[in-house]
């Protein structure tokens, strides 16, 4: 059984045999050497947490570390989603490809779920997907109402005056 680890990768291989007769002789057998022993891509080991204000025009951050046998992570992307119950139907946020994410501060996102997907590469071209667990449900805050209040009418001793306001 070869190594599943990367101690034995370029090196070579080959099989000695002795038998032995029933007059106790023996006779060694050796074979050719293989080929190099080639690596294959080993996955990457690590973590990919979520933390920060997870609030309407607030900011999520992702905390992520990873090793991999085969050598150096030589880039890592990273992508958002959003789901409505934080369990399926997750979907890439348009844009959302670095390690933070700044939340929508209108209500589009309130109530929804988030997650980071991060794909490592290593030096020999593999990859590896972590996904960390969903945040809470984005919260809503308080947002402060907008709109014109105008007023009309007699401005004047027995006038009538009238106001509209069209808040939002």
């Amino acid at each position: 059984t070869i190594a599943s680890d990367q101690s034995q990768v370029g090196k070579y291989l080959r099989v000695v045999a002795v038998t032995t007769d029933a007059l106790g002789g023996q006779t060694t057998f050796t074979s050719d050497a293989t080929i190099a022993i080639a690596n294959v891509d080993d996955a990457a080991t690590g973590t990919l947490t979520t933390d920060g204000t997870v609030a309407e025009g607030g900011t999520v951050t992702s905390t992520f570390t990873a090793t991999d046998p085969d050598g150096a992570i030589t880039s890592t992307a990273y992508q958002w989603q959003i789901s409505t119950d934080g369990l399926t139907g997750w979907t890439d946020i348009v844009s959302a490809t670095t390690d933070s994410y700044t939340i929508a501060s209108d209500q589009s996102q309130v109530g929804k779920y988030l997650r980071v997907v991060a794909v490592t590469t290593d030096a020999l071209g593999g990859h590896t997907t972590f996904t960390s667990a969903s945040t809470v449900a984005v919260q809503n805050v308080d947002d402060i109402a907008t709109g014109t209040l105008t007023t009309g009418g007699t401005v004047a001793e027995g006038g009538t005056v009238t106001s509209t306001l069209t808040a939002t």
